[in-house]
Formats: C-alpha cells, structure tokens, sequence
C-alpha cells in the first residue's frame, strides 16, 4: 500500500488540490487561468506541421512521379512523418490540457501526472524520430553521391555512422524507459518506486514538503544532457560529411556554392539542437513543467528541420515540373482573357475536325516529286482549314558502345572515382 492511499479521504483531498511545487514568495498560485506560452505553442507547431507536410509531398511527388524510383529511405520518410504526426499531437494536448510553459506551482497536484506522462511520450518519440530520420539521411547522401555502388571512403563512413546511429540511439529509448521500476514513477507523484540514481523518492516528501528534495529530481536529467550532447555532435558531423566530395567536383564555382547551399540545410537543425542542449540543462530546476516546455518546441524545431535535409535534394526538380505544369494550365486561360474573340471563331478542336474532314480542298502530296504538290484549280488562296502539306521524315537509331556510356557516367558522377 502507498503511503497516499493509507492517508484519510479528507486529507488526499487536501494533498490533491495542493500546488505541485511550492511557489515563491509573494506569489499566489493560479489554478484557473495560469499564464502560458499557448498562442506560440500553436503557431511553432502549426507552421512547423505545414512546412514537415510540404517537404514530405515535394519528396515523395519527386521519386515516385518523376524519378520514379522510390527507395528504402523514402518508406522511412513516411515512418518518421507518422512519428512527426505523434510528436505534434503531444504540444497539442499538453496546450489543452494543462497549458504551454505553466509554472508547475500553477498546477494542482492531481493534474500532474496527466501532464508529465505526455512528457514522457514526446521524449521516446523525438530519440525514434531523430534515429529513423538520420538512418534516411545517411541513406539518401550514399545513393546520391555513390550512384554506382561503389565502396569508397564516403560508403563506409556514412554506414559506420549509419550503425552508430540506430545502436546509440536504441541504447537511448530503452535506458530512458528502463531507469525507474515501475516506469509509473517517471510521470505519478503518488507510486513508489526505486531508480539507478535513487533508492526511492516516496511521494510523502512532495506532500509534505512541496518542494522536493533533490534526490526526488528527475534521474534522466544528466542522461537527457549527454544524450543531447551527441546528438549536437551528429548533427554537425552530417552537415560536413559530403561538403569534401561537392567541393572535389569538376564544377564552375558558382554550381559548387549552389550544391553546397542545399546541403547545409543542416545549419538549421544544429541551430536548434543546440537551444535544445541549453533547455535540457534547465531541467534540474524543480519547475519541470515550465523549462520541459522549451525543451519540446526546440526538439520540434529540430525534427522539422529534418524533413528539409531530405526535401532538398530533390526540390529543385520537383518545384520546376510544378512551375511547367502550371504554365502549361495557364495558357489556355491566358489566351482566352487576352483575345477572347478567337475560340469563338475557331474552337480549340477545330483543326482536328477539319483534318478528320478531308472536303473538296484537300490535296495530295506527289512523292515522285517532293516539293511538288497536286492543286486544286478550285483551291482557294485565303483558305486556313484543310491539309497544306505533308512530309515524310525519316528517323535511324544509333547504337552507342559501352565504353561511351561509361565515358558519359563518368562526366556526370566524378566523384565517383576521387572519393
């Protein structure tokens, strides 16, 4: 039995609707409306939902559509857009629930486990995340920078530091989810359990005495710390890893700034782990709810920058299909505002019924004499319907050698032989 349970009714009451930290002096707790950070909560995560969504289409509109030829890393785009769906579900909730970035001395005693446990599912998430969006990462920069398979320097680096990612970043999930038996008193106040960094943290001393003792402190912060540390760290070594091969090729400097340019969108997500790193120290305050909160906006930031690593590479075709595609729609409303007279005159599918309707005007080719045409003394000379001339055109097929095809390879991926 709990040390909460075996306390009359009238006292757990009591404890329930008691502030979860003690506030400071001079401040009065305020359960009804506490101040919060819910408007920019909906705003990051909204704009953040748009641009994950628009990456995500742009890619796949590319590889299945235009390349088409979708691979490995394409499915794990998909997987860790469904992670992304989950992670953005949680700032949502915790907005409703509670509130964004509310002091925990806001919040009544009863409210937060609810709070903390949808903590504890966007930290599981945003480790699965960052894993299956580096393994797709890595993936994409083999197949584009070693198109032929070839095992240079370039592919075992990027597999070694493909395998580290999926082992350290596994080792993260289960120790985060395994440091406390039950794993109920990562998020409730009120079960008794043991942790590697404590031999227990009974609720007793947060009933009591509201701000809790540091051994009752969150055992994953130093964990949480060096865990953001190298992910910081992976996320550097990815932005630099294909700038010596863009930079080895046989390109005009202005192409090389232009590929290097959209390879460095990394520069992003460095930025924002690194504002996740600073919040992750904050957390050995006692106000979790409130520094947790900038913890989960920068690693949001994050994930979404991770989506346009991958759009990148291939936005540029994707945007110039959707821009000729979007012209060639225009045309016909252009023409039509612009002299509106003519498709009344003549109908888009006019020169198709009068080819299809041969009449008295049409005329024949005379092929013992190319350039010499059967008339119709009756033809008329302003006449704009009807067959003028046809031409035969004769086409041949070439083949090339193989040494051609391996020269022609060689002019387009010449990294391929310096890496």
């Amino acid at each position: 039995m709990s040390a909460f349970s075996s306390l009359p009714p009238e006292q757990q009451e009591v404890v329930l609707n008691s502030p979860a930290l003690a506030p400071p002096s001079g401040v009065t707790p305020n359960f009804s409306d506490p101040p919060n950070f819910n408007a920019g909560c909906y705003a990051i995560t909204s704009v953040g939902l748009v641009i994950s969504t628009i990456c995500v289409l742009t890619r796949l509109y590319a590889k299945c559509l235009l390349i088409k030829r979708v691979r490995i890393e394409d499915y794990l785009l998909i997987a860790a857009y469904g992670i992304y769906l989950g992670m953005v579900y949680c700032m949502y909730r915790m907005c409703v629930y509670i509130g964004f970035e509310v002091h925990m001395w806001d919040i009544r005693l009863r409210d937060l486990a609810g709070y903390l446990y949808i903590l504890h599912i966007g930290t599981n998430l945003y480790p699965t995340f960052i894993m299956v969006s580096k393994v797709a990462i890595l993936l994409d920069w083999i197949h584009i920078f070693i198109p032929n398979g070839k095992r240079n320097y370039f592919f075992w680096i990027c597999h070694f530091f493909l395998w580290s990612t999926i082992i350290v970043y596994t080792a993260m999930i289960f120790v985060d989810n395994l440091i406390c038996s039950p794993i109920s008193v990562l998020w409730d106040p009120f079960v008794e359990g043991s942790c590697f960094s404590r031999l227990s943290c009974a609720p007793l001393e947060a009933l009591w005495h509201p701000v809790m003792d540091s051994s009752c402190r969150d055992p994953r912060t130093l964990w949480k710390i060096s865990t953001s540390t190298i992910n910081l760290a992976s996320d550097v070594f990815i932005l630099t890893l294909p700038q010596r091969v863009i930079w080895k090729l046989q390109l005009p400097i202005k192409n090389k700034i232009g590929i290097s340019t959209v390879f460095t969108m990394g520069i992003l997500a460095i930025i924002a782990s690194g504002f996740r790193v600073a919040s992750t120290a904050q957390l050995q305050s006692e106000d979790t709810t409130y520094y947790s909160a900038s913890l989960m906006i920068w690693s949001l930031v994050e994930m979404t920058c991770s989506f346009l690593i991958l759009c990148a590479p291939v936005a540029p075709r994707a945007w110039k299909s959707l821009r000729s595609l979007g012209d060639v729609s225009m045309r016909p409303w252009v023409r039509t505002r612009s002299n509106p007279t003519v498709d009344q005159l003549d109908p888009p599918w006019a020169p198709i019924r009068n080819v299809l309707h041969k009449g008295p005007d049409y005329r024949k080719i005379d092929y013992s004499h190319p350039h010499a045409e059967k008339t119709n003394s009756s033809w008329p000379v302003d006449h704009d319907h009807g067959i003028m001339r046809t031409n035969e055109i004769t086409s041949t097929i070439e083949d090339r050698s193989d040494s051609m095809v391996a020269d022609q390879f060689g002019r387009i991926h010449p990294w391929v032989n310096e890496c």
